[in-house]
Formats: structure tokens, C-alpha cells, sequence
């Protein structure tokens, strides 16, 4: 049994097995992850679902927000409240975003018991792993039946990543998994609303923590729920979850961080217009028309007309719009007053879009895209590029994302960025992370 095997392996896991390199990267996707945490509250759609679940009485809190709420909620909301950016990080070989998937439930448990920054660098490391072993053996084949990677992966790397950080044995972890593996749900066609979407992210989040409480007592799944879990999702799939080189090879190194806002399908073809130009020296006013080439799988997020912010998030036109007139696709560049900006709206009209089935061979090791820019004057520049910026073979450096964050988090929390980046950075000496979470609130 599949779950049986990772409960070991999990339970086996520790700190000191983590190279330097692994327990860095751990240590930038959780800035990464506080800076989109300060984006969404920015946002502040999480408002409407922590008035539907209440701020009942508990230790935790909502990020930025510093109300107190149960575990579980705080797992549901700062989840919510992550997710709703789009700007988080995220795996192509699974197509989903580990971090909003399982770090809520992560700081919600540790703040409650006061765990070390250690731990929560262990925990983060091993829920990683869950998400994209697992989630590579069901991509693309979950999304083509419909499902979104995240929320279904999300109970089963969630439980993972809480089990160890709550020191779980292997037989509890085991059970766990099998408590998760039923927990998460998620479909492609939430996205066509982007308001609520997040929602089904933030409660397969709490899935997991929830499964890991629960094991934590004593409690019983079927032992076999994670090898139903990979046939419902993922059907007759020919990928098995890879667990030979855990321990060597780990999984946090294989995902990216984003440098534009949006949805991170748009991220190629956004990259290949702008690399054209930049190449070229192109003036924008000199262009006729752009056309984009891309594969099926991004093609299955894209939002056409968008009507609103959220919707414009999964709109490659608008982010290429939006960039060459504007001067950048961040993510507070996708608002309803650039959706009504004559010369946004003028730029989107000559972009569209191509799909090449081509392109989808080379999934999920390569998303790339193809971009031609023709010229009032006839003039015509073509390129192609494998893939976006902050993919592992195009990492950010530590400067980038420092940068990332300081740009989403300094109008929130001020003259505390400089703090917090450096309480990140040594996280592996924090006693405990509340002092971490305590510079976060508003």
C-alpha cells in the first residue's frame, strides 16, 4: 500500500537529513508565501468567508488580519486569503500551488503549539514532497477529467506535513493519509468564477489538518483510500508515485516561484511578447497585431472576455495588455479600472491566441510558448521560449524575492519587511514561529 510506504517514510524523515540548499529553498517559498499572504488581505475577498465561518474562540490567527480564530478555521481562511492572489508559488509537474495548499494548515497548528521554526521548515519539506510525488502520477490526466491539482492534492499533502511536524509515528501518519485521501475537491470550471474558487482550496487545506488531528487520536481510514484516490482522479493512468529516491531527490527544488501576477499560464506567452520586444527595441505604438501559441492545458484556464478583476487573471490578452502600457503584469495591475482603460482594451485587441496540441507533448516538463509581433510597416519577429521565469531552470535569486515581497507586503506592514525577511532567513533558529506570525499582524 501506497500510504502505508509514505507513513514510514515520513515518519523517518528529519531535520538534519535536509541539505543546506533544501532547507534555503524551504525558507524562500515560505517568504514568498507571507508576501502573497499581505496581497491577498490587500485583496480582501477573505473578508466574506470569515464572516460566513465566524472568529470563534481560539489561539490562531488570521494573517494580517490578527483576529483569533480555532485552527481550523485559521487553516480555511489564510488559505482563502493566499489562494485568492493567483501569485503563489506552484509545480508544473503537477499543475497545482503546494504552498497555499498545506502552509496555512502548517502555521495555524504550529502557532497553536508553539512549534520551532525547525519543525515548520521539516513540515514544509515533507508536505512538498506528498504534493508533488502524488501529483505528478495523476497530471495531466486529473486535469483532463476536470479536477484542479490543488484542492485534491491538498488533504494529503496538509495531513503529511502536519503528521510530521506533530511528530506522528509511521502508523498514524499512514492514517492520516488514509483520512485525507477522500477530503479534497476541486474542479477546473470553479475558475470561470474566480470570487469563491479559493474556497475549495482552503477547505481541503483544513481537510488535511483536520485528517492529521484525527490520526493523531487514534482514529481509523480505509487503508486503501489513496490507491482509489489515484484511479478516481486520475483513471487509467500509466505514472506511478515515485518513492525510490526520497531522502535523495526532494520535490521543493522542482517548483517556481512567480514574477507576474495572474494565473501562471499566461507567464510564457507574457514572457516570449516581452522578450521579443525587449530583443528588438520594438515600440508598441508600431504594433499591428500579437499572436501568442500555446498548448491545450493552459488553453483550459484561459477566461476569454474577462468582465472583472478575478476574471482577468486568467486572461493572457489582458496580461500582455496590461504590461506593454502599464509596464509590468504585478498582480495590482489586474483591476477593473485597467479592464475599462481605453488603451488596455486597444492592446488587447490585437493579441490572440493559437493552440498548438504540439505543445502538449512536451507537458508538464515544458510549458512553453510561441509569440509572433507583426508591425504596422509589415515588419514580423517570431521566438519561442521553453519556459517562464522562476521555474527551477530559471530560478529568481534571493534578491528577486526579497523583492517580491518588500513590492506586495511594505504598504501592509511597513518598516517590518526588513524584520520579517530576516526572521525567514534564520527561521531555523526561531524557538517558536508565533513571534513570526505576530510580525505579520496589521
Amino acid at each position: 500500500m501506497i500510504a502505508k510506504e509514505l507513513g514510514k517514510l515520513i515518519s523517518e524523515t528529519e531535520y538534519y537529513d535536509l541539505p543546506i540548499n533544501i532547507v534555503n529553498t524551504a525558507k524562500s517559498r515560505l517568504l514568498d508565501f507571507l508576501g502573497i499572504v499581505t496581497a491577498g488581505y490587500r485583496l480582501g475577498t477573505y473578508k466574506e468567508i470569515m464572516d460566513v465561518l465566524g472568529t470563534d474562540k481560539g489561539k490562531c490567527t488570521i494573517l494580517c488580519d490578527g483576529q483569533k480564530t480555532s485552527v481550523r478555521n485559521a487553516a480555511i481562511i489564510n488559505s482563502f486569503m493566499s489562494h485568492s492572489s493567483y501569485y503563489e508559488d506552484g509545480s508544473r509537474i503537477t499543475g497545482g500551488h503546494p504552498s497555499t495548499a498545506m502552509l496555512p494548515a502548517l502555521l495555524a497548528l504550529g502557532e497553536e503549539r508553539k512549534i520551532s521554526g525547525k519543525k515548520l521548515i521539516l513540515g514544509m519539506v515533507v508536505g512538498y514532497e506528498v504534493f508533488n510525488r502524488i501529483g505528478s502520477a495523476l497530471y495531466p490526466s486529473a486535469v483532463n477529467r476536470g479536477f484542479q491539482p490543488t484542492p485534491i492534492l491538498a488533504p494529503l499533502a496538509a495531513a503529511s506535513a502536519c503528521a510530521k511536524m506533530m511528530d506522528l509515528d509511521g502508523e498514524k501518519t499512514f492514517q492520516a493519509l488514509n483520512i485525507a485521501a477522500p477530503l479534497g475537491a476541486g474542479l477546473k470550471s470553479a475558475f470561470k468564477e474566480a470570487m469563491v474558487q479559493p474556497i475549495q482550496v482552503g477547505r481541503s487545506c483544513e481537510g488535511g489538518l483536520t485528517a492529521a488531528l484525527f490520526a493523531e487520536r487514534g482514529l481509523l481510514g480505509y487503508g486503501k483510500n489513496l490507491e482509489f484516490f489515484l484511479t478516481s482522479h486520475g483513471g487509467n493512468i500509466e505514472k506511478q508515485v515515485n518513492l525510490e529516491n526520497w531522502g535523495k531527490e526532494f520535490e521543493i527544488k522542482n517548483t517556481y516561484v512567480k514574477i507576474h501576477g495572474g494565473c501562471r499560464g499566461n507567464h510564457a506567452p507574457l514572457d516570449v511578447v516581452l522578450d521579443i520586444i525587449s530583443a528588438n527595441s520594438l515600440n508598441i505604438n508600431d504594433i499591428e497585431s500579437i499572436k501568442v501559441i500555446i498548448d491545450n492545458v493552459t488553453a483550459a484556464n484561459e477566461i476569454h472576455n474577462p468582465k472583472n478583476k478575478g476574471e482577468a487573471q486568467f486572461n493572457i490578452p489582458f496580461s500582455i495588455a496590461v504590461a506593454l502600457v502599464n509596464g509590468d503584469a504585478s498582480l495590482f495591475q489586474f483591476t477593473d479600472e485597467n479592464l475599462k482603460d481605453e488603451r488596455i482594451f486597444a492592446m488587447m485587441d490585437r493579441v490572440s491566441i493559437e493552440i498548438d496540441p504540439e505543445l502538449d507533448k512536451f507537458l508538464p516538463d515544458k510549458r512553453g510558448a510561441g509569440g509572433e509581433i507583426v508591425l504596422k510597416n509589415g515588419q514580423k519577429f517570431i521566438s519561442f521560449t521553453d519556459m517562464p521565469k522562476g521555474e527551477p531552470e530559471r530560478p529568481l535569486s534571493q534578491q528577486e524575492i526579497e523583492g517580491k515581497f518588500i513590492l506586495l507586503s511594505k504598504e501592509v506592514i511597513g518598516k517590518r519587511v526588513d524584520k520579517i525577511i530576516d526572521m525567514v532567513w534564520n527561521l531555523d533558529n526561531l524557538y517558536q514561529i508565533n513571534d513570526l506570525i505576530e510580525c505579520l499582524i496589521i
